[in-house]
Formats: C-alpha cells, sequence, structure tokens
C-alpha cells in the first residue's frame, strides 16, 4: 500500500510565487503538445485492479416533512420536542435593496430537540413577529431521528447594506404562515416537463433537451420569451455536440416545495451521427411567482479512449422574439457606475483576471475584471443575465445580438492563448484549445430573469454576494452539528483570532500575486513545494467554514464555499478507464490532477494514478463538504461527497491491510468517513468506518501506547533503524480515532486515546510542542532536537478529546500550553497551506479544553436510518 515515495508527502518546502509575464516554461515543469493526448485508456486497463463498485453513486437527498417518523417506532406517542427561538441575522452586502429576494440557509439543531419540518417556522422580530413563507426539507439526522440540519428557504426584502434580525422557532405548536399568492407547479406529460410558476411556464423536452426550449408567461395568452438553450461542445476537429441531440438520461426533480423546485437533468453531449462525448448535470431552480431561474450546470469529462481531451468552445445560446427596437446594456465595473448601451451585437469577455473585452464592434480589450452581468431590454421586456464569478472562473463571454444571447461557459480562444501565463496557470490552453483531463469537472452557476422588474445589477448583487446568515455562536457550539466549538472568548481564542485575521489577510493577498484564478483553479491555493496546486491540503475549506461560524465574518464563508467547490469538482475523481479510482481525492500536484511527487522529473501534468490517488493517499478529507451540505445544502458538493464515501466504503477500506509507515493514511480516512457520516444516514459508512478502525485497534502497542515503526530517515534526523513514531501523522491518526469514537461510542477507543496522551507527553518539549520524530520511548532522537511547531495544531486535538473523555488533566494541561504558546509566538502564516494546518482543527481544540458540555459525554455525531421511508 506505501510507496517509497510516500515517505516524503508531509515534508514542506518553501513557497514560489509565479507571477504574470513568466512566459519562459521551467525545464522541471513539462506540458504535452495538442498532438500528444497522454496516457490511453487501454494502457491503464492492463494494470486495472479486479474492482467494481457494488452500487451505482447514490443521490443527494432532502428529507421532506412527509418522509420523517412522528413517533418512534412502536411507540403510538408523539415524541416530545423542545420549545425554543434561535435569532437569525441577516445582512445584504451587494450595496443594493433586494425585493422578494429568495433565501436559502442551513439551521443546525442539536440532537433531540427537533423530530418534525412542521414544527418549525421563520419569523419577524419586533411587535409583529409575523411569520414569513417557508420550505424546508432535513439535511441530516441525528441517531435518534430528530433533526441535525434543516435547509430554510423563505422571502425576503432587504435594504442596501441592511442587517436584518429574524427567528427560526420551533417546537410543538410553531406561528404559522399566510399561504404564498402564487403557487409553483411542475409535472411531466407526453415526453416533456412543465413549470409554472405563476409568472413563466417552462417547457423542457426530455428526448432533446434544451435548458429553456420555450420559456413564455404564465398567462391565459402566453406570450414567448425566450427559447433554446441547448448546452453545445465543438471538439477540437469541430464537430459539434449537443444536449438537444440525444435525450436526457434522467430528468428527476430533486427538490420541491411551495416556494423553490430544482429540476436535476443529466445526459451526454451528443453528435449528429449518435457519437457522444463529455456529460452535463444541469440543475435549474424556479421559484414560486417568479421570473427567475437559477441553473447550475457541472461538466465532466467522461472521454476514457485518452488522458487529455481539447475542445474548441463550450456553451449555450438562448434565442429571443426579433423585436425592431432593442437595447443591450454592460456594466462597466464596481467603479465606473455608467452602463454601456448598444443596438449591435454586445460582447462581454474575461480573458484572464486582468483582461476584459466589453462592447460592439468598436469595442476593445481593457484592463480589469467585468462583473458578468447583461440585461436585453425591449418595448415588452427586459431580461437580466448574471453570471457567478464570471472573472474569477476565466475565460467567459458573453455575447448579446438582435434575438440572441450566447453564454459561452468556454470560449473560442486564440491561436497563442496562454502562452504568456505563468506556467502554473498554462495547463489547461494548448495552442489555442481548451484541454480538459479525463474525470475532471467543473461547475458553472449563472441566473436568468426573463421579465425582469428590478434595477440592473440587482440580480448580479443577489447571486454574486448573497446576504450573510449568522447564527449565534452559543447556540451553534451547543449544537455539536459541526463538532466542537468555543462559546465565548478566551486567552486562547483571542490569540488565534489575531493569528487568523492576519493570516486571512495573506491568503487573500496571495491569491491575486499568485494568480488563483481560472475555471479550474477558483477556490484552490498554489505554491505547495513551489509548483504544485496545494488541492486545498489540510482541508482548507473546513477551517474557513468554522471560523465562519466563530466570527460571522463574510471573507471566511466565501473562500469556504470558493474552496469546497473546488475540491467537488476538480480534486474528486469523476471518471476514469480504472473504476478503482472513482471518487478518490486527489492530492496537491501539477495542474490539480497531474504528478505529485517532487523527485520526479520531468514534473508534468500527464500521470497514470496509484497509490497517490486512493483514500490511502494521506490526503483525503471530507469534513468541508460536511460542512456545506449542512450550512448550504449544496447538492454539486454533496454529489462529489458521497463518491468520496464510495471510495472509501469500497476500494480502500477492504483492502486495507497494514497501518504501514504513514499513519496519516488511516487517520485522514477515518475523519473523511466520520465527517460523511456526520451528513448522511446510509449504514455503510459507519460499517466501513468501523472494519477501518478495526486496523489500528488491532495493531495498537499497548507497551508504548502508539504504533511505533522504523522511521524514514527523513523523518528521523537522516538517521536510519530508529523504531518511533512521526508525531504529527500519529496525531492525525489519534484524532482520527478520537472522530471515530464520536461516530460509534466504541468503547476501545479511550484507552487507546488515554494511553497515547501519556507518550504524547513524555515527547513534548515544554513551551514548544514536539519533534517531527521521536523515538518509540517518547525520546528525542538526538540531543537539542527542536519541535516542529508548526505541526502542533494537528497534535493537540487527540490530547484536548482524552481530556474531555476521562478528566485526563495532564493532557488537557498539554494541549492548552500548547496551543497557547503556539499562538503567542506566531502571528500570522504566510502560505496557505500552513494556514489550513493551523485552521483545520484549532478551534474543536479550543472548544473541548473550555466547553463543560464536551466532557465525560461526547455526543455521537452519527446520523440514524430515517424511520419510515
Amino acid at each position: 500500500m506505501n510507496s517509497p515515495s510516500l515517505f516524503l508527502f508531509g515534508l514542506s518546502a518553501g513557497l514560489a510565487v509565479l507571477t504574470a509575464g513568466a512566459s519562459a516554461q521551467p525545464p522541471e515543469i513539462r506540458y504535452l503538445p495538442l498532438a500528444d493526448k497522454g496516457v490511453a485508456g487501454e494502457t491503464v486497463l492492463k494494470s486495472a485492479r479486479p474492482f467494481q463498485p457494488r452500487r451505482p453513486l447514490p443521490r443527494v437527498r432532502y428529507i421532506a416533512p412527509d418522509e420523517l417518523s412522528i413517533s418512534p417506532q412502536g411507540n403510538s406517542e408523539p415524541r416530545k420536542e423542545r420549545e425554543r427561538a434561535v435569532e437569525v441575522t441577516l445582512v445584504e452586502r451587494s450595496g443594493l435593496a433586494q425585493r422578494d429576494l429568495p433565501l436559502r440557509f442551513g439551521l443546525p439543531i442539536p440532537q433531540g430537540e427537533l423530530y418534525q419540518l412542521q414544527h418549525l417556522s421563520l419569523t419577524e422580530t419586533g411587535e409583529s413577529e409575523k411569520p414569513l413563507p417557508l420550505q424546508a426539507h432535513a439535511l441530516a439526522l441525528w441517531p435518534d431521528g430528530s433533526i441535525k440540519s434543516a435547509l430554510l428557504q423563505t422571502r425576503v426584502d432587504l435594504q442596501a447594506h441592511e442587517e436584518r434580525h429574524l427567528k427560526a422557532v420551533y417546537g410543538q405548536h410553531p406561528p404559522k404562515a399566510e399561504p404564498y399568492p402564487d403557487t409553483l407547479d411542475l409535472y411531466q406529460r407526453e415526453g416533456q416537463w412543465e413549470i409554472r410558476t405563476g409568472k413563466i411556464r417552462v417547457t423542457l423536452p426530455v428526448s432533446h433537451f434544451s435548458l429553456f426550449h420555450r420559456v413564455e408567461t404564465d398567462t391565459s395568452d402566453p406570450r414567448l420569451l425566450a427559447s433554446g438553450g441547448a448546452l453545445t461542445l465543438e471538439d477540437e476537429k469541430g464537430t459539434l455536440y449537443s444536449s438537444a441531440w440525444g435525450a436526457s438520461e434522467n430528468i428527476i426533480i430533486e427538490r420541491q416545495g411551495p416556494l423553490e423546485a430544482t429540476l436535476r437533468a443529466e445526459g451526454a453531449f451528443q453528435a449528429e451521427d449518435g457519437r457522444q462525448l463529455f456529460r452535463y448535470i444541469a440543475r435549474l431552480h424556479f421559484y414560486t411567482g417568479s421570473s427567475r431561474v437559477d441553473l447550475s450546470i457541472t461538466i465532466v469529462n467522461t472521454a476514457l479512449a485518452h488522458e487529455f481531451t481539447d475542445l474548441r468552445s463550450l456553451g449555450m445560446e438562448v434565442q429571443f422574439p426579433v423585436f425592431l427596437q432593442w437595447n443591450a446594456f454592460l456594466p462597466t465595473g464596481a467603479d465606473e457606475p455608467a452602463k454601456l448601451q448598444s443596438r449591435l451585437s454586445t460582447t462581454l469577455a474575461q480573458w484572464d483576471e486582468t483582461r476584459q473585452q466589453r462592447g460592439g464592434s468598436s469595442g476593445g480589450s481593457a484592463s480589469g475584471q467585468a462583473p458578468g452581468s447583461l440585461r436585453l431590454e425591449t418595448r415588452q421586456s427586459r431580461i437580466d443575465l448574471a453570471y457567478r464569478d464570471f472573472w474569477q472562473r476565466w475565460p467567459k463571454q458573453l455575447e448579446v445580438s438582435r434575438g440572441r444571447l450566447a453564454i459561452d461557459l468556454l470560449p473560442r480562444l486564440p491561436e497563442h492563448f496562454g502562452e504568456d501565463l505563468p506556467v502554473h496557470l498554462r495547463y489547461p490552453f494548448v495552442e489555442g484549445y481548451h484541454r480538459l483531463k479525463w474525470g475532471m469537472a467543473f461547475t458553472e452557476r449563472f441566473s436568468i430573469d426573463f421579465d425582469t422588474r428590478q434595477d440592473p445589477g440587482t440580480l448580479q448583487g443577489a447571486i454574486q454576494t448573497p446576504p450573510l446568515v449568522r447564527l449565534p455562536l452559543s447556540y451553534l457550539a451547543e449544537t455539536e452539528a459541526f463538532g466542537p466549538l468555543p462559546r465565548a472568548e478566551s486567552e486562547l481564542t483571542r490569540l488565534w483570532q489575531r493569528y487568523s485575521d492576519a493570516s486571512m489577510e495573506a491568503y487573500l493577498a496571495h491569491r491575486a500575486t499568485a494568480r488563483q484564478y481560472g475555471y479550474f483553479n477558483w477556490g484552490d491555493w498554489f505554491g505547495e513545494r513551489g509548483h504544485n496546486w496545494g488541492n486545498n491540503e489540510y482541508d482548507t475549506s473546513h477551517g474557513f467554514f468554522l471560523q465562519y461560524l466563530f466570527t460571522g465574518e463574510a471573507r471566511y464563508f466565501d473562500a469556504a464555499v470558493a474552496a469546497v467547490r473546488h475540491q467537488a469538482d476538480v480534486d474528486i475523481v469523476h471518471a476514469y478507464p480504472d473504476p478503482y479510482y472513482l471518487g478518490a481525492n486527489v492530492q496537491h500536484s501539477i495542474g490539480h490532477t497531474g504528478i505529485s511527487y517532487q523527485a520526479v522529473e520531468p514534473k508534468t501534468w500527464t500521470y497514470q494514478y496509484d497509490v497517490a490517488t486512493y483514500g490511502g493517499n494521506g490526503h483525503t478529507w471530507a469534513d468541508g463538504m460536511a460542512d456545506c451540505w449542512l450550512l448550504t445544502g449544496d447538492p454539486v458538493v454533496m454529489d462529489s461527497l458521497l463518491a468520496l464515501g464510495d471510495h472509501l466504503a469500497f476500494a480502500y477500506v477492504p483492502g486495507a491491510r497494514t497501518m504501514g509507515n504513514h499513519h496519516r493514511s488511516v487517520g485522514w480516512s477515518l475523519q473523511a468517513l466520520a465527517a460523511i457520516c456526520r451528513v448522511t444516514s446510509d449504514p455503510l459508512y459507519p460499517e466501513a468506518i468501523r472494519k477501518l478502525a478495526a486496523l489500528p485497534i488491532q495493531t495498537w502497542d499497548p507497551t508504548s501506547g502508539i504504533w511505533p515503526y522504523e522511521l524514514h530517515p527523513n523523518h528521523a534526523m537522516g538517521q536510519s533503524g530508529i523504531l518511533g513514531s512521526s508525531v504529527y501523522n500519529l496525531g492525525i491518526l489519534l484524532h482520527g480515532l478520537a472522530r471515530y469514537h464520536r461516530v460509534t461510542g466504541d468503547e476501545r477507543i479511550p484507552p487507546i486515546l488515554t494511553k497515547a496522551a501519556d507518550w504524547l507527553d513524555a515527547a513534548w518539549i515544554k513551551d514548544q510542542g514536539w519533534p517531527y520524530g521521536v523515538r518509540a520511548d517518547g525520546s528525542r532522537i538526538a540531543p537539542g532536537q527542536r519541535a516542529a511547531a508548526n505541526l502542533n495544531p494537528l497534535i493537540c486535538p487527540s490530547l484536548a478529546y482524552a481530556a474531555a473523555l476521562g478528566g485526563h488533566a495532564r493532557a488537557e494541561a498539554v494541549a492548552r500550553a500548547t496551543t497557547l504558546s503556539t499562538f503567542s509566538r506566531l502571528k500570522r502564516d504566510e502560505v496557505p497551506k500552513e494556514f489550513s494546518i493551523k485552521s483545520y482543527a484549532t478551534l474543536e481544540t479550543i472548544g473541548l479544553l473550555e466547553n463543560p458540555q464536551y466532557r465525560q459525554s461526547p455526543a455521537s455525531a452519527g446520523a440514524a436510518p430515517i424511520s419510515n421511508p
């Protein structure tokens, strides 16, 4: 299971930031020319493992009110629920007034407090306390069947920059809102879907799928607003593939209620001769009483004949009735409130994060970052388009002409496009084509309001900077839905906050200087070992989500969402000739999915997957994706979380036979499975985590309290034959066992954590922390060996948990003193990887140390099967 190269995974190297203008390709990094498509699929199959997934990938599930049991099985009495009101603060961030704005957020709920979604309401605060219209689904359940997180959806009016307070009220008799004046209907008949919102009627055929086959006013005398919307892909040879030339294989209602419905369509791009290339997953969100439709379109490279596929373009067109008089308006930028107006063809393009192109035939290139917003006005209607992360996810292009709107997800490129880019941005462009690697995906999100009544820019503000939702910290800590959290400010939290704020400033500055933009790159950080994309190592999004919960600050939430969406699309293997690797989390590498080994020359994007790309690679994390599900209900992220879960359960865990000499491989996968158990009710995942935990439980050495092995010289100050442990690898394994214990309550774990805490105490260097490698008896390898203090935050969580379990006073003292000394000395980190190391579990450690509620009886973080599915 372990390769000699794996010894080097934990070693950090300096950060080399490549900036704009670096046109020469460093000799150690080599990309393939257009004619070379990389590894052949048949080559992969020659060494493929005899493996097939045991089931199709599970579907995202929103639990509807009628799917929850009223009472425990075998008991006719209703479950007792707690009466509670939770303050919800909304912060308008776009600077524009929003009317009847769709609002969606996850409400975590403590175990045993709410069993029925009908017993939940959202009300105004103040004198009226008027209930708002509400749609609710359960996102996850506790083991007793109570609701762990509820996805709440409502409509609100907000003034620019307004901070508004609501209350989420639950219990047996919550106040009820008046029915919403409009209705939302979705039904399938005669080979097509029809959606009626009260404002628009949308028709979607199954046999030749287009996103907007026909859009009309929802009136007795309908007026045509738009048509078309077929997704179209042009390959390297100019062959066209379209979603409309083949039937959508599966169109389902993914979520439905009185205020919003989501239609999910999946299928393949098909040429006129029947050939297929790539797959799409399109989600269309419809709102009651609204002409707005939100879209997310996920494109997956499922071409498995060769590693790379090259495209000319990918996009869609929407047609409008041809009007004699019409105008198109483009915002010219945040600092330029004037609008560009044209009666001719109008283009808005973003070629990288510094160069945009806008205007009609006389328009030209300009510096800056264009908001992805466009308005088309006619005598009869006004149509708004707003694109999420338009300039951040370059290249992009919008073009409007008489009767036509083109949305280019991947626009046609000039022949030499990308040759002037830094080498780390150049990999997906070759000789004027877009190059995509098998198994990689990307998701674009945008909205179209077909008959808007809002001011220009309002829709863009709503989707780019939606209202921030804040919940009280003490309540969030009480729920335990995200693990232990501090409830209040303390000396430790003040030190941590000082470090985190300064490091976030550096993180955002690094994003700009390292040019961490592009449709494959946005949300990740660059510079690991000077040449790799980090693939959010150490679960960057989880650390940011926890910091958002702790502070309520938008910058942490926004960074977390960007990071977790990147992981879900790019860092998870969505297709590969050898199915063993499906769902695996790719580690830091060239172009996100290329060579990861630092000792290999040349470093390339082409790379046949091996032990560096499976569940035992020591770079597998799921907490950020689980957090995202509980807070936002994002189905694209949840799809990837479930794919990772099945990879661990079916591919990695059954073959895990030995601990080897890289204990974090098991440790991270234990933590990933615990995160998946945190948000699903599928019994497969608790079964998998029990099987994986059996490996360290059965091989534990009670004499030493750890799992001694012969250290690699890189972990032993260059010496050979040293029996001991890499302390931070050990810390990750122990943290994984602690997370496993929260899921299962396995009684074998507390003695292991207690004995290991004694070993960590022996190995501890006062006021410093722990060395990288230590002998089996806890002594230093050589006199004068110093601590690797930057790794302390990965070791302290298991000590804090051991203290919480059994009142291990010494473990608590060591964890507290180490955390205090680490952040007393460390003011900030300039390197994103180091920030991720610190942010992953520090708030968890502080919460365990300072919150009495977590002592003696840690709550199970698992989820229970639904009682009456």
